[in-house]
């Protein structure tokens, strides 16, 4: 079965990081950060991170600005507006080809998934595509286990208070994540 793993940076060292990469097998990390830097954590820094991975024999990739989050300065407000930019469902498939030949995982700066739009908006939408509903989607945690993605949204559906046995509710896993996104972006 193709996987995906995502997974946030986080305050980790260089060595961690690339180690809870290779414990995964990932060999190609697509980089989702909107802003490729951190100012805390240098080696995180795209053009440092891009070299650390080529000397552990990964892929880097920086797919920003097709499934970034959303600025401060940015057009869109919520979610919804962002998986409608130039790109983002053309990159999306490329994920989704990509976890038929590779092992890639998905990065971003926050540790936990249920903070960071790689899950409110990236996995949200390419879990919900045609060509990924073979795909494990898998979040690789700071302490290195893993969280499938089904069950991320079932933590998801009980943390945003939704009635997931509502007769009335359309779909409560995507009335968690409306009301993540929302939460996220402040949008009401």
């Amino acid at each position: 079965m193709p996987t995906l793993y995502t997974l946030g940076h986080s305050n980790h060292d260089s060595d961690t990081f690339l180690g809870l990469l290779a414990r995964h097998g990932v060999d190609v990390l697509v980089d989702v950060r909107t802003v490729p830097y951190s100012r805390r954590h240098p080696q995180f820094r795209k053009h440092d991170l891009e070299g650390a991975c080529r000397e552990a024999g990964i892929d880097y990739r920086w797919r920003g600005e097709q499934l970034g989050g959303i600025k401060r300065d940015s057009v869109c407000r919520t979610f919804d507006e962002a998986s409608g930019r130039p790109g983002f469902v053309e990159a999306l498939g490329e994920l989704a080809t990509l976890a038929r030949a590779h092992v890639p995982a998905v990065m971003c700066a926050e540790k936990e998934p249920m903070a960071c739009h790689r899950t409110a908006l990236v996995c949200r939408h390419l879990a919900a595509r045609p060509d990924a509903r073979d795909l494990a989607i898998r979040h690789i945690r700071a302490d290195g286990s893993l969280e499938d993605h089904r069950a991320f949204e079932h933590r998801l559906v009980a943390a945003m208070g939704v009635d997931a046995g509502d007769l009335f509710a359309a779909d409560p896993v995507q009335d968690a994540y409306d009301a993540l996104s929302a939460k996220m972006t402040g949008a009401r």
